[in-house]
């Protein structure tokens, strides 16, 4: 089963890279964590439904 984490991240239209200090989702070559964009605590125009207009 595939990390949830990764695969919201990757249909918000983002790359799911994990490392020693954490897992983060990028967008537009911005670094959010992966969790905070799963739980949609990032700028709107980041944000999940925002890939999706």
């Amino acid at each position: 089963m595939r990390n949830p984490l990764a695969v919201y991240c990757e249909y918000g239209g983002g790359t799911y890279y994990t490392n020693s200090t954490g897992s983060y989702c990028i967008i537009n070559g911005t670094y959010f964590n992966a969790l905070q964009y799963y739980e949609n605590n990032v700028s709107p125009q980041y944000s999940f439904c925002a890939h999706y207009d």
